[in-house]
């Protein structure tokens, strides 16, 4: 009973570390691919490029297209950040399953399992839907190589003899590392039978072999036919030892904590962290040598798994793309599990679960703050999701598209977490995420407003598409307890015969309106220009509990960001502001606005509805619905 429980232990984790992902909007690349989902022909899918012109991808592209042009999936972010997080509760479970197929004793194989579950560079490619080429294309290489090891076995396994063709078959068309599913299986089982016993089984490995290269071979010319290499694009291996020091930082991530800390730079250190653990590998090889072949077997995954990568991409890339890792993730889990495996003492049974607590450990607190970072710019893209109720033209001002660490959790890799890049249109990202397609919409960067958050690095996503005198409604993105809000600044509003005060004869309060939430009070102010004269004014919005000022709200309308003296004759707003009120009771509260000018703070007269002259400023009852 207990052993079954410990195996259900990497499966809650996961889940636990990565069910709050639901509550992701899609983002980055999702904004790509759905929309070519929607909008492909069928057989375009299978017979181009995809998307991107530089991948042949077809499977999830097809499931894409398929769900949500024929199988009525809804186009809504939990579902699909659902099946991501399922995908990976599955790879768990091959993992075991390859751990027991290489002999790994049960304690090694829910070692592998937990690592698996928990292994930092996994973070990117579970919470990212259209990361989904990597998990899934490890799906197949894990199930083929667990079902073909099963068939060796076993010579009446027909049904698993099918259904590892189906898996390597399909592999190389979901990711191009699926070609490397029959190598995967050669290693494995050279590592688990031996030259000799390989030799003894070849007609059965040439049966299980066959059908997938056939396969693969197939996608390889597809994909020669279908496009060529990219113009200037750089000789295979041209960065191989750089890309490599990722995917090594990536097999001895538990000592490359430490190896950060270290005064070289920083693909020195991850190599001197790599050193220093395949020592220690070394040391408990000889210590314990019935280890060796599933130690080498994971080993040997890892270096395959790594090498495609490694060989083609460039070293900025390697290291911003942690998803890369995902397909080299089990041989990294076999390892530690071929590790953990090894019998000891009773008086090192100790710190060997001190050594698994602590890997564990260092993995949950990296994939955490990595999912702290996701999580807090995702609460405001849900946020601007909920107040994106109709079509009418949006600014969106200091919308973040990016926030990393500002130091290096490990030598050649920062926490950080991304939303948006440059290269996506903002109009196709909105949509994705609404379901609306806006014919007016636009991103606004505002330096003076951008918070600062200590230890990390934001970039800002803006665009020329639109000015705020051009726009209906203006959505503000402010960083609030640990992660962004979106807030509605201001929409424009239809003019009415309404006074409560006319400011410096170029102004007009028409109305206002008020909501409390908690401590936080907005009111909604309705300005009119009046006049087209020179106005140096801006608003004070002061909060009195009886004759206390409490809070205040002072600035230009429409969240600082629209001056009077850029508005037209005519032009009405709604401006809302926000303070906080605290404690105070409801029965207390008013309102005292005012204009000033922010050169030398003089202060607009104002006048009642009948023109009287009532001084600097107004006083406004706080009526509550």
């Amino acid at each position: 009973m207990t052993r079954w429980l410990l195996r259900l232990l990497p499966f809650l984790l996961a889940a636990a570390l990565y069910s709050w992902a639901l509550r992701l909007p899609f983002f980055s690349d999702d904004v790509l691919h759905f929309r070519y989902a929607t909008q492909v022909q069928t057989l375009d899918i299978w017979t181009k490029a995809d998307i991107t012109g530089i991948y042949y991808r077809p499977v999830v592209n097809f499931i894409l297209h398929a769900a949500l042009t024929c199988g009525g999936v809804p186009l809504q972010a939990s579902f699909w950040h659902l099946l991501m997080v399922w995908n990976h509760l599955i790879n768990i479970a091959l993992v075991g399953a390859l751990a027991r197929a290489l002999r790994l004793p049960a304690g090694g194989q829910i070692a592998a399992m937990l690592v698996f579950a928990l292994y930092p560079f996994s973070a990117q490619a579970v919470v990212w839907v259209l990361a989904w080429f990597h998990p899934l294309a490890t799906t197949a290489a894990l199930a083929f190589c667990a079902l073909a090891l099963h068939v060796v076995r076993r010579r009446d396994a027909r049904a698993a003899l099918s259904a590892a063709w189906l898996c390597a078959g399909i592999a190389p068309f979901i990711h191009e590392n699926g070609v490397l599913a029959v190598p995967l299986l050669g290693v494995l089982a050279l590592c688990r039978y031996g030259a000799r016993g390989m030799l003894r089984r070849w007609r059965r490995l040439l049966l299980i072999c066959l059908p997938p290269l056939l396969c693969a071979l197939l996608y390889l010319g597809l994909r020669q036919a279908f496009f060529a290499p990219a113009p200037g694009q750089a000789p295979l291996g041209t960065s191989l030892l750089e890309n490599l020091a990722v995917f090594a930082q990536g097999l001895s991530f538990p000592l490359q904590f430490a190896a950060a800390r270290l005064p070289f730079g920083a693909q020195t250190n991850a190599w001197l962290g790599f050193v220093l653990w395949i020592m220690v590998c070394v040391f408990f090889v000889v210590w314990r040598s019935r280890v060796l072949r599933p130690l080498l077997a994971s080993l040997g995954w890892w270096a395959l798994a790594s090498l495609p990568a490694a060989l083609a991409l460039t070293p900025i890339y390697v290291q911003l793309s942690e998803r890369l890792l995902y397909i080299a993730a089990p041989g990294v889990a076999l390892c530690y599990g071929a590790l953990w495996s090894i019998k000891t003492r009773p008086a090192l049974r100790a710190l060997k679960w001190a050594a698994l607590a602590a890997i564990l450990g260092l993995s949950l607190l990296f994939v955490r703050e990595q999912n702290a970072l996701y999580a807090a710019l995702g609460a405001g893209y849900q946020q601007m999701r909920a107040l994106l109720t109709d079509e009418r033209p949006t600014l969106l001002v200091n919308m973040p598209q990016q926030m990393d660490a500002a130091g290096y959790a490990l030598p050649l890799t920062r926490v950080h977490a991304f939303m948006l890049h440059d290269y996506l249109a903002l109009r196709d990202f909105v949509w994705l995420n609404t379901e609306r397609e806006f014919a007016q919409i636009g991103a606004l960067v505002r330096p003076d407003l951008a918070q600062r958050v200590p230890g990390y690095a934001l970039v800002y996503y803006g665009d020329d598409g639109l000015r705020i005198a051009d726009s209906a409604r203006v959505i503000l993105f402010e960083f609030v307890d640990g992660a962004f809000a979106a807030r509605l600044v201001g929409e424009r509003a239809q003019a009415s015969d309404a006074a409560i005060a006319d400011f410096g004869g170029g102004v007009r309060l028409e109305a206002a309106a008020f909501t409390r939430a908690g401590a936080t009070l907005q009111a909604a102010l309705r300005w009119r220009r009046l006049e087209n004269l020179p106005f140096p004014y801006v608003a004070f919005v002061h909060l009195l509990c009886g004759e206390t000022l409490i809070a205040q709200a002072d600035g230009a309308p429409i969240g600082n960001l629209y001056d009077f003296a850029a508005w037209q004759p005519g032009e009405t707003w709604l401006d809302y502001r926000q303070m906080t009120v605290g404690a105070a009771p409801d029965e207390c509260l008013r309102l005292r606005v005012g204009l000033y000018d922010r050169a030398d703070n003089t202060r607009a007269p104002a006048a009642d509805a009948s023109a009287n002259a009532i001084g600097e400023w107004v006083l406004v009852p706080v009526i509550l619905p």
